[in-house]
């Protein structure tokens, strides 16, 4: 996996992730050391170790004192100090701010399209050419779970849909302008999906979920004048 592609599609568990911010704070440290810091077995602590270090987090260095055994001394990798205690909400809430007091409506709309279709990109699953919509969705829902995101796929009629059980941006949904990030959804969706779907369910309208049903083929025909 390269670099890139492992930091849009790797997500650290909380374990794993108190090991990175100890050894964030304190570089070399080893298994006796963790086990001290953290209160767990060795054999848990090694666990984590070969977790991070096999997703390229962590490196270990071999220390060799007299005629002792060696002992390995752990440090948090470039690419480890990314997910190390990185909290980017206070900025993302900040830039969506930003991006929505812009008086121009054209440009506003159009910035927030082009993040929703790159967001899309992103979830897109790579399925066998051919595959049809069930097929998208349901890697699409996989996908989605890799982010911890609890997407189901349910039916409504002969249309499957995605029943969206928790939004992936609470925290600007439920600002003033929640109907945004509706809308940065329904875009980000149908990107992944290769099919443009609508948001006939929404948590903010009181509903259990959020669902996102696919539009019917003659209905995105008449919608783009085809």
């Amino acid at each position: 996996m390269t670099e890139s592609a492992f930091d849009r599609h790797h997500y650290v568990r909380a374990i794993d992730q108190e090991v990175l911010d100890i050894l964030r704070r304190t570089p070399g440290m080893t298994v006796r050391g963790l086990v001290q810091a953290l209160g767990v077995t060795a054999t848990a602590v090694r666990q984590r170790l070969d977790r991070l270090e096999d997703a390229g987090l962590i490196v270990k260095q071999k220390r060799v004192e007299g005629r002792g055994r060696p002992v390995f001394e752990y440090t948090v990798t470039r690419r480890g100090s990314r997910f190390a205690g990185v909290d980017y909400s206070e900025l993302v809430g900040a830039l969506w701010q930003e991006v929505l007091e812009i008086e121009d409506r054209e440009l506003r709309e159009r910035i927030l399209q082009g993040v929703a279709v790159r967001l899309g990109r992103e979830l897109k699953p790579g399925c066998s050419v051919g595959a049809d919509l069930v097929q998208r969705m349901s890697a699409t829902v996989r996908r989605l779970a890799e982010r911890d995101l609890v997407v189901d796929l349910g039916t409504d009629g002969e249309l499957p849909v995605l029943e969206m059980q928790c939004c992936p941006f609470p925290d600007l949904a439920m600002s003033d302008q929640g109907r945004h990030v509706c809308e940065l959804e329904e875009a980000m969706l149908s990107e992944a999906v290769g099919r443009e779907v609508h948001l006939d369910q929404c948590r903010l309208d009181g509903h259990p979920h959020c669902r996102f049903k696919p539009v019917s083929a003659e209905v995105a025909q008449a919608a783009h004048g085809k």
